[in-house]
């Protein structure tokens, strides 16, 4: 009888712990903390919202892309960047091949066609993306994409002159203003040289510190010279 009685709690603790084990084989294994993550993978491309043009851009983009890339490839343009940080970081004490260990996990090299896909997919449809590559293949167009960052620079250097006039125009006033503003700074302490409030020999005393500290510093009218006693009146 005892038997049966083992036996049957046996079984029920068999049905209530399968489950959980087979919940716990389920878990994904924890990465060794030690082990840099990995960049995500996945193209950028993949993660794009869906167009009704999609299939067509993207075929034109393949034509596209070799016309308009970058000169340098991305591990040139990741070497630059890596000689500027190791410059300061071996200055920090660093070792320069711990960081080129380091620095190119994960760099993906075909992140620059998926980076400008992404872009232009955002901002041009496939129609326009055609008429572009049409207008770049030719020599106008290709003259007008070699000077584009020469071209963007007209916004900025249009800025900068609006910037300029309004200050030159203002100078004056501001001139004008700071004159006014030292001249009732004098008028004010002239006053208070003379008043015989608190309010006065409490800036009387205020100025006999600037004027130690001034000359002291070689900057005051005195020079080094020893300042003479504050009056008290």
């Amino acid at each position: 009888m005892k038997d049966s009685r083992h036996l049957f709690l046996a079984f029920i603790l068999l049905l209530i712990a399968t489950p959980l084990l087979a919940q716990k084989s389920k878990k994904k294994p924890v990465p060794d903390a030690g082990v840099p993550p990995v960049a995500d993978a996945r193209s950028r491309i993949e993660q794009t919202k869906e167009y009704p043009d999609s299939l067509e851009f993207a075929k034109t983009f393949k034509e596209f892309y070799p016309l308009v890339k970058p000169k340098s490839s991305l591990r040139e343009m990741a070497e630059k960047q890596v000689d500027r940080q190791i410059s300061s970081m071996t200055r920090q004490g660093i070792d320069s091949v711990a960081v080129v260990k380091v620095a190119y996990i994960g760099l993906d090299d075909q992140a620059g066609y998926k980076i400008y896909f992404d872009v232009y997919r955002q901002k041009l449809t496939a129609k326009e993306l055609k008429a572009y590559l049409a207008f770049i293949k030719t020599p106008e167009g290709q003259k007008v994409y070699a000077v584009t960052q020469d071209l963007s620079r007209a916004q900025s250097e249009l800025n900068n002159y609006v910037t300029k006039t309004i200050t030159t125009n203002l100078t004056p006033l501001r001139t004008t203003m700071r004159e006014n503003m030292v001249k009732s700074q004098k008028e004010k302490e002239e006053a208070l040289k003379s008043d015989t409030t608190e309010v006065g020999k409490a800036h009387r005393r205020q100025m006999h510190v600037r004027d130690s500290v001034l000359n002291k510093r070689g900057l005051g009218p005195n020079g080094g010279d020893q300042i003479k006693p504050v009056d008290k009146n």
